[in-house]
């Protein structure tokens, strides 16, 4: 049977009384935690809350110096490949092009080089490829950071996490949960870490599949682009879920429980997360921990009695 979880924090709660929440400090926590009109609210502002805890708790924005750094060299490695690969079409372009204007009548051929070999042309041919390059480039990015960046990030975040958690309850509830069952360590720590890493490639694999079925989108005139961006960050904010699903080790039936109970409040924090990725190229570098941050303060608000009922149920069967 899995351990019952708080109905606040989310931790190991026999009693109704949770010891790792008791004395919780941060305000936004307190409250109403189930209706709808509760629920949109959370979700609407579960990424912007994210993103205040992140930039107002000390000892955090270190930890994602390492995986920005990686996924950006990553970045800049594929886009200078990408605009290199567009300069040399361009040049081929033009070199061709010239090439093959030896048929008659004469005049017409003359006339074609001639404009062909215009600046005015080169600009034009020159602008919209690296246009079209920059486009791409802003493509490469969402993928980029939605699932490389996710993947990268997993074990920093859970030490963000653990200080954030500390600033709002005063102390770290996992930890405490640790040393109550007499767990700790360096084998621990080692542990943790690996089963965070697995849980981050998990979350970003399931961006990865959700990204290859909406690629379709981008052959949508005009809004494709776009529709793909709210694509990317909609899956990247709900696979984020999963760091403080892990943190609490919660089965995969309960993740789902939780899911699919607080629907209203998971699509509403998701597409936030969709629309701040449309931002080009800032978008998807704040959004993964911001998302992730928010994810956790957001199942923190969410109630979770349904939760602690479901495995009463099962162990009364």
């Amino acid at each position: 049977m899995n351990p019952l979880p708080c109905p606040r924090c989310g931790y190991p709660a026999p009693e109704a009384e949770c010891a790792y929440c008791a004395r919780v400090s941060e305000a936004s926590l307190v409250g109403p935690r189930s209706g709808a009109r509760a629920e949109l609210a959370a979700g609407a502002q579960a990424l912007v809350r994210g993103l205040y805890f992140l930039g107002s708790t000390r000892g955090t924005k270190r930890w994602l110096v390492p995986p920005f750094l990686v996924t950006t060299t990553i970045f800049a490695l594929v886009s200078f490949g990408l605009f290199e690969l567009v300069d040399g079409w361009i040049t081929a372009l033009r070199t061709q092009g010239e090439a093959e204007l030896a048929f008659e009548p004469r005049w017409f051929a003359d006339a074609l080089q001639t404009v062909i070999q215009s600046a005015a042309m080169w600009w034009i041919v020159s602008l919209g490829g690296y246009a079209l390059a920059f486009v791409v480039a802003f493509l490469v990015a969402l993928w980029t950071f939605s699932i490389v960046y996710e993947a990268l990030c997993g074990p920093f975040l859970d030490v963000v996490h653990a200080r954030l958690e500390r600033r709002w309850f005063g102390a770290d509830p996992r930890a405490t949960w640790d040393a109550a069952r007499g767990e700790g360590g360096f084998k621990t720590l080692v542990l943790r870490n690996l089963a965070t890493v697995w849980t981050s490639v998990k979350a970003s694999l399931f961006a990865a599949v959700v990204l290859v079925l909406a690629f379709p989108l981008q052959l949508v005139p005009f809004v494709g682009g776009a529709l793909f961006a709210i694509a990317a960050g909609f899956a990247t904010a709900v696979s984020l879920l999963d760091i403080p699903f892990s943190r609490r080790e919660w089965s995969l039936r309960q993740r789902l429980a939780f899911v699919g109970e607080h629907a209203t409040a998971v699509i509403a924090f998701g597409t936030t997360a969709g629309l701040v990725f449309l931002v080009p190229f800032l978008g998807p570098l704040v959004c993964v921990p911001a998302a992730s941050v928010g994810g956790a303060w957001l199942v923190c608000r969410l109630d979770k009695k349904r939760l602690r009922s479901l495995d009463r149920s099962r162990a009364a069967n």
